[in-house]
């Protein structure tokens, strides 16, 4: 098999908060895990980050600035 470029994804675990109704908040989209797959969704609107020490923060700088694709 030949290739100009190969994709290596190694993916990611979701770590649920114990929120109530988290399911059906997700199903409703009113929650959301991927700020990459479903941030252009939130565009212009505000937004709440839930995260825990150094990693939650940097999800929550993530969000308010991101890097634009090269």
């Amino acid at each position: 098999m030949r290739a100009r470029r190969v994709l290596l994804a190694t993916g990611a675990d979701d770590v649920e908060p114990a929120l109530p109704e988290l399911p059906d908040a997700v199903r409703r989209g009113l929650v959301r895990y991927c700020p990459i797959c479903d941030g252009y969704e939130a565009r212009g609107k505000r937004i709440a980050v839930i995260g825990h020490g150094d990693r939650g923060l940097g999800e929550a700088v993530f969000v308010a600035h991101p890097t634009p694709a090269t």
